[in-house]
């Protein structure tokens, strides 16, 4: 992809020639069946960690920084919410708030706070509370 966008970069003021390229380009992002990465870089200091998607708990937004939560440690997130959520997506991950995303595999228990909040504990007993919005997907999810 990027070798395709350095040849349309060099191809300015040559509009048939930009088209066409466009046109290869948009073709293949259509036809391509890449698998989603599903590996996560989590940062803790000056160190950094490449984690499986598996090992993921959760991720949750405090402030402008986005943590990632496993069985053992919480490491700082090198990419948005957004992004994760995109990235790694349906039907593992789950938005449960707009500040946290979790993995559906990892949450052992939701339960009632009033008619429309719920609470959620995860396999390191970690609880996440769900938005009203996010509530009635989330349980239909675990209900299979």
């Amino acid at each position: 992809m990027q070798k395709a966008v350095e040849r349309a970069r060099n191809l300015r003021g040559r509009p048939a020639e930009i088209a066409a390229q466009v046109d290869k380009i948009a073709a293949a992002a259509q036809t391509s069946n890449a698998p989603r990465s599903r590996k996560v870089v989590g940062r803790s200091g000056e160190e950094y960690f490449l984690l499986d998607a598996d090992e993921v708990l959760a991720f949750q937004a405090e402030r402008e920084l986005v943590w990632i939560v496993t069985a053992k440690q919480r490491l700082l997130a090198t990419q948005t919410l957004r992004t994760l959520e995109e990235r790694l997506g349906e039907p593992q991950f789950q938005r449960v708030h707009r500040n946290a995303i979790v993995n559906v595999n990892h949450v052992r228990k939701m339960s009632a706070l009033s008619s429309q909040r719920w609470l959620i504990t995860l396999s390191n007993s970690l609880q996440l509370v769900v938005s009203k919005r996010q509530a009635h997907n989330i349980r239909k999810i675990l209900q299979g």
